[in-house]
């Protein structure tokens, strides 16, 4: 990298230099950022010496400043601060390092070109890439990097323009705008001053009650009664007194059998097991009939 040769000649040239009784506030911050260049931290650099040249700006931090500037591709930056330092003819620091100096200048102005813009109205504000440069007229032409420059020109009041420019590195560019086209005013509607209300007296005219609408008579169909609660009530009354009648007439039958059975014949006997039976049967089918259909009717009458 042709900066490399500059670093190593400001690197030693600050290093070799010691600290006058005027300065001490300043050298600390030169030193440190020589430093850190040469631990490769050129971003940090960039602060110490920026502080160091707010402290006091000498033509040979400007030539720090210029070349860090120059290893980060600021390559305006680096461009203002070299040749800043290198305008300083007597300084014997600059005099020893001018060769190197001047490599680097000329090894910067490489990336930059030159552009001359020209343009309506004045004061209209100058970007280029979105950086503020300038208003119109501006009082030199812009060092710029070369390529392809977004240049935007704007007024307050007018209507914005933007061209696309091109500058090759070395060359002198110049682009023109046109003037800005006033920005259109809408038009502001007249305001109507209202009409004031003209008071009529008169005799006074009654005011008949607004009139009342007769009520409407609704017919509304006569709904039928739900049949089927009424059948399953009257299908579990059965049902249960059906099953409560095999319950009585089992419980007589089985007395009848306890009675009668020791002392009667076989077939006698066994005819009143047979009722018993039957009445058991009866009963369990009944009375569970009976359950479910109270349920069914209940259930009817609750869902309506």
């Amino acid at each position: 990298m042709r900066a490399a040769p500059l670093c190593i000649a400001l690197t030693a040239a600050a290093l070799a230099r010691s600290p006058s009784v005027h300065a001490q506030d300043h050298e600390p911050l030169l030193r440190q950022g020589v430093e850190l260049r040469r631990r490769g931290d050129d971003a940090a650099a960039l602060q110490a010496f920026s502080a160091a040249y707010a402290a006091r700006p000498e033509a040979r931090t400007a030539a720090q400043l210029g070349a860090v500037h120059q290893a980060l591709g600021h390559w305006r930056d680096a461009e203002r601060f070299l040749r800043e330092a290198l305008a300083a003819v007597g300084d014997p620091w600059i005099t020893r390092n001018r060769v190197a100096l001047e490599a680097s200048s000329a090894e910067v102005s490489r990336h930059l070109g030159t552009l001359d813009l020209q343009g309506e109205p004045p004061g209209a504000e100058v970007l280029i890439d979105g950086h503020p440069m300038g208003r119109l007229p501006l009082a030199a032409p812009l060092r710029v990097v070369a390529g392809v420059l977004t240049v935007t020109l704007r007024a307050d009041g007018h209507s914005s323009a933007v061209h696309r420019v091109v500058v090759e590195p070395g060359t002198f560019a110049r682009e023109t705008f046109d003037p800005l086209s006033p920005e259109p005013v809408a038009p502001v509607a007249p305001v109507v001053a209202p009409t004031p209300a003209t008071l009529l007296l008169g005799p006074a005219t009654p005011v008949s009650p607004p009139a009342v609408p007769p009520a409407q008579v609704v017919f509304r169909p006569v709904s039928r009664r739900d049949p089927v609660p009424l059948v399953f009530a009257s299908l579990s009354g059965a049902a249960l007194s059906l099953g409560l009648a095999a319950i009585v007439a089992r419980e007589g039958t089985a007395s009848t059998f306890n009675t009668t059975c020791p002392s009667a014949g076989a077939v006698s006997c066994d005819g009143l097991t047979s009722q018993f039976d039957a009445w058991g049967v009866v009963a369990a089918v009944a009375i569970p009939v009976g359950i479910l259909a109270a349920g069914v009717c209940v259930w009817r009458v609750l869902s309506r």
